[in-house]
């Protein structure tokens, strides 16, 4: 059995099927795996600062701080209010020793109180450089590398940005389930009804459609190949849908759930 893991992230657990959760929910068929989601805020002020604890099908606790609306504007305040929130939980749960795993250098203020056997960080994205990142963003994570004992990079490059910040980093790049993707090649597999109706040949993405999508290429390629049928399958986060190219020859299909996706290939 591994010790307890205490995950950090800035990513809602049931949002999209990623990095984070193939990797816990592995993990979760070691030891008891929790994961720290941000916290909720209440529009009533009058809540009491509590845990919600959601479990999941594959072992991982999703925990998920609720606060009252008057803490989200002082995250001194917020930050220490969930600090004593997990700490109770923590100490109702028998989590002592752990091992703290972050996705996000934000969660530091909320967890720096704790005293992990080991800590980790999984950098799988440049966050600072996504839109609304916080400024200091970059500070927390100078912070983070200071704490961590060991440091993943989601990607070669992100490994080449990182690797003289950490004397323990690796590159750990994001790779494919290959079991759930092949079962595409099932011949039985139908074809779901949004994409049935869509000619050949098709260029297709999975994902989340935010700023780091290239829309203005993706309307270019279009525009020069009207031949060809773009198929986007993903939430859209973080821009205006109305600044995406809507040329007839784009398919935009929305979030799908993860047991979806081959069916689409």
């Amino acid at each position: 059995m591994l010790p307890d893991l205490v995950c950090f992230a800035h990513l809602h657990w049931d949002f999209v099927w990623q990095r984070p959760q193939h990797l816990l929910s592995r993990f979760a068929q070691h030891g008891r795996v929790f994961y720290v989601e941000d916290a909720f805020f209440h529009p009533d002020d009058h809540i009491e600062p509590h845990m919600e604890v959601k479990e999941r099908q594959n072992g991982v606790k999703v925990l998920v701080v609720h606060l009252p609306q008057h803490l989200r504007g002082n995250e001194a305040a917020s930050d220490q209010a969930q600090f004593e929130v997990l700490n109770h939980f923590f100490a109702e749960n028998s989590i002592t020793d752990f091992a703290a795993w972050y996705y996000t250098p934000m969660a530091l203020n909320k967890s720096r109180q704790f005293k992990p056997v080991l800590t980790v960080y999984d950098c799988m994205d440049e966050l600072a450089q996504f839109k609304f990142a916080p400024p200091e963003l970059r500070q927390r994570e100078l912070e983070l590398f200071e704490k961590a004992d060991l440091v993943f990079t989601g990607g070669q490059r992100l490994y080449e940005a990182k690797r003289e910040q950490h004397r323990d980093a690796h590159a750990f790049p994001s790779s494919i389930d290959k079991q759930h993707f092949g079962q595409a090649r099932d011949p039985e597999l139908a074809e779901p009804a949004d994409q049935v109706g869509i000619a050949h040949p098709r260029i297709g993405f999975f994902g989340v459609v935010d700023e780091r999508l290239d829309i203005d290429l993706l309307g270019q390629l279009a525009t020069s190949h009207p031949e060809w049928q773009f198929v986007i399958i993903g939430p859209v986060v973080k821009i205006d849908p109305a600044t995406l190219p809507h040329n007839e020859n784009i398919h935009y299909l929305g979030g799908k759930n993860y047991q979806e996706l081959p069916a689409y290939l």
